[in-house]
């Protein structure tokens, strides 16, 4: 089976979206918008495979989301090379189990995502947030700032 790999369009927002709410990704990647943002600049192309979700950047692939696991690895094992990024620990641990000794697993610091949670975003409580409290003290002081409701009117 050859997969046919196009850059995401408008019209793929809603089978996208609907791959993504059944899986537990919490990285950018989890995102139509994104996806559709920065394809050209990653050269993200994607492909529906029987209702799997696959993401191929470049020469490296994401993880089929959606479907049921023999479809997702029937598809794993048409990759060629097998280079696959932003993968989850659950992913990682289905791997390591379904085709051992294939994939050699790497993290790489320089592109992980920063996860926050709304709350504590929210509240920047603790010492864990007092730079990013600073970064806004000192935002609040240096600059007259005023929120605007965007329109047609202030657009500049």
């Amino acid at each position: 089976m050859k997969i046919d790999f196009r850059r995401p369009e408008i019209s793929d927002a809603s089978w996208v979206h609907e791959a993504f709410e059944g899986t537990d990704r919490m990285c950018s990647e989890s995102c139509f918008g994104n996806l559709f943002m920065w394809y050209e600049s990653y050269d993200c192309t994607i492909a529906n495979v029987d209702g799997v979700l696959v993401c191929k950047v470049k020469d490296s692939y994401t993880f089929p989301i959606g479907g049921d696991d023999d479809t997702v690895f029937s598809l794993l094992e048409k990759f060629n090379p097998p280079i696959m990024h932003a993968i989850c620990p659950g992913q990682k641990d289905k791997i390591e189990v379904r085709l051992p000794g294939v994939y050699e697993f790497t993290e790489n610091r320089d592109v992980f995502d920063y996860i926050y949670s709304v709350s504590d975003l929210a509240n920047l409580s603790g010492k864990k947030y007092r730079s990013k409290r600073n970064h806004i003290s000192f935002f609040d002081r240096t600059y007259s700032w005023k929120y605007k409701k965007n329109g047609c009117f202030n657009c500049s």
